[in-house]
């Protein structure tokens, strides 16, 4: 069976059905006003809502973003290095075409999901988002009626997180393009110089930074969350565990832009990067003596 295919198909049978049982309209009854029931942020009734926000609008986006933040914000990344570390120089080595590597994908998942629970925790607790706008009237009643901080509340956690995952997927988007390109930058002593040879993946400058970002505020993400939820709901534990699913299930709702960048950006990038690039050649002691 053709890659593309099965790829399609793992996205259709498995990913989309799970998310539409979880969030897709469910039949509840809701008693009371229509008005009563609307989030802000679409002007939706809330079970529309958390179908368009947890499950449309994070896939559409993601994949747009994918595309347009990595076209933008490469160049201008290495441009910023190249004059930052003006004495090394830049080069490629080739690399094969090869099918998506599901290990690959995974880790890359993970560090989805890290600078996303680092983001949200950023955001949140500078006050840079009102979280009440993922709030209906009703929601907002019962965090009242149990005293519950509106940031805390899962419904606001879930609007809030969805809302950054495609940009986080776009941010990712600039690390991939550079790494599956085989980009490297180096820079050689002279041959009587007792210096090391310096040679690294381009990526590692721009991907250390977020990775460093993402793993200290995801640390008191789940630090501070936790503290909350067993301070003031210490007989209800499944806070703390929709809190840590809902980010894991970023993971699948990224494979969408994630096939769409591999068919269809990384080629072309790869491409456009490596145009005026030199191949670097696997350098060896023989070779640096020669």
């Amino acid at each position: 069976m053709n890659e593309k295919l099965k790829q399609i198909l793992f996205l259709c049978l498995i990913i989309v059905p799970i998310l539409s049982v979880i969030y897709g309209p469910s039949g509840d009854i809701y008693e009371g006003p229509d008005s009563l029931y609307i989030v802000p942020f679409y002007g939706l009734h809330q079970q529309v809502h958390m179908f368009v926000h947890l499950i449309i609008m994070p896939l559409v986006m993601s994949c747009l973003l994918v595309l347009i933040i990595p076209i933008l914000f490469t160049p201008l990344f290495l441009l910023f290095k190249k004059i930052a570390f003006r004495k090394f120089k830049d080069g490629f080595i080739d690399l094969p075409e090869k099918t998506i590597n599901l290990r690959k994908f995974f880790i890359r998942g993970i560090f989805i999901f890290l600078l996303l629970m680092g983001l949200t925790e950023t955001l949140l607790d500078a006050n840079l988002i009102d979280v009440r706008v993922f709030l209906s009237p009703f929601q907002i009643g019962n965090a009242n009626n149990t005293n519950m901080e509106y940031r805390y509340d899962l419904n606001a956690y879930f609007g809030v997180i969805m809302l950054l995952l495609p940009l986080v997927i776009g941010l990712w988007g600039v690390a991939w393009v550079m790494d599956d390109a085989g980009l490297l930058h180096y820079k050689l002593p002279g041959r009587d110089s007792k210096k090391h040879f310096e040679i690294e993946p381009t990526h590692l400058k721009y991907s250390v930074g977020l990775k460093v970002f993402a793993g200290v505020s995801t640390l008191l993400f789940f630090i501070g969350n936790v503290s909350y939820y067993i301070t003031y709901t210490p007989d209800n534990f499944s806070n703390i565990f929709f809190v840590t699913i809902t980010g894991l299930e970023t993971m699948f709702l990224a494979i969408p832009a994630y096939l769409i960048y591999w068919n269809f950006l990384r080629p072309r990038m790869r491409k456009y990067l490596i145009k005026n690039l030199k191949e670097v050649e696997r350098i060896t002691e023989i070779t640096f003596k020669s």
